[in-house]
């Protein structure tokens, strides 16, 4: 687990574990490529918060609950309640984003959307089935 602070995420780390990238400007510039449950290309390797494009610190919070559900879910698949709660995780994420008072970039929503459905991701989300 690594925390920083701030609106200039450090992508250093996810760039030595080898992570790809792409960019965004929407999202502040060059983000890890993940899915909705904030998984990265690196099996085992999860991402949250400003290094996944600038937000707010609810939409944070909320993705770091969502990398922790799919870390548990990911080591316990045999628990039927995980699936569940990642699931509602995951939904809180979209909500707070919805209800945000600051878009710290225009087309935000619009960005992760175009960024999940893109083929790139098929390395990350067909790495596990939910």
């Amino acid at each position: 687990v690594c925390i920083a602070g701030g609106l200039s995420p450090l992508v250093e780390l996810a760039s030595v574990g080898g992570c790809n990238f792409e960019y965004s400007k929407s999202l502040g510039g060059h983000i890890p490529v993940h899915n909705d449950r904030m998984q990265t290309n690196v099996e085992g390797l999860y991402v949250a918060g400003n290094i996944t494009g600038i937000e707010s610190a609810n939409v944070a919070m909320a993705q770091g609950t969502v990398a922790g559900y799919s870390v548990a879910f990911d080591r316990n698949r045999q628990n039927p309640k995980m699936k569940g709660r990642l699931e509602k995780a995951v939904e809180s994420v979209i909500s707070t984003r919805n209800s945000a008072l600051i878009e710290f970039q225009p087309g935000i929503a619009d960005a992760r959307k175009k960024g999940y459905d893109k083929n790139k991701l098929h390395e990350c989300l067909n790495r596990v089935e939910m």
